[in-house]
């Protein structure tokens, strides 16, 4: 229930998204313990920066560990500055997988875009196929949560 609000919230835009993932965050952390974000380590590759609201302003991520192995990861966050059909790159720290990066790719602005999250392979780790359309100045969410045997 709470990941479907995660994802339907991403018409409704930034904030609620936000709130949704805060949600979520609250219910697994009262599991795991663990409150803290992390905010250093993610960069944007070149022509896009950080979405100016005040609460996804940074990309973030959260480790959450359920013991034997099994860890969630948690990403969160919005970029901007979308200007022409082609790829946007946000390269996420080592602590969350080595050299995974985050993909954004259309055929042109205004048409549907599809994110990938890759690991240093090409292997496909999450995937996320968007109806919406977005323009030049327009938002993008690359909040994502997967599980992994670490």
């Amino acid at each position: 229930m709470a990941l479907t609000k995660i994802f339907t919230g991403m018409e409704q835009g930034p904030e609620k998204i936000n709130d949704n993932f805060n949600a979520l965050d609250d219910k697994l952390n009262n599991l795991s313990g663990d409150g803290s974000w992390q905010t250093s380590g993610i960069t944007l590759g070149a022509g896009v920066r950080w979405y100016s609201d005040e609460e996804v302003s940074v990309g973030r991520f959260k480790v959450i560990d359920f013991g034997g192995g099994w860890q969630l990861v948690m990403i969160h966050g919005a970029v901007t500055g979308v200007t022409k059909a082609g790829q946007v790159i946000i390269n996420l720290p080592k602590s969350i997988t080595p050299d995974m990066q985050y993909r954004y790719t259309s055929p042109a602005t205004g048409q549907k875009h599809n994110r990938f999250i890759l690991d240093t392979n090409g292997n496909l780790v999450s995937e996320n196929i968007s109806t919406g359309q977005y323009g030049a100045d327009d938002w993008l969410p690359f909040d994502t949560l997967y599980l992994r045997k670490g």
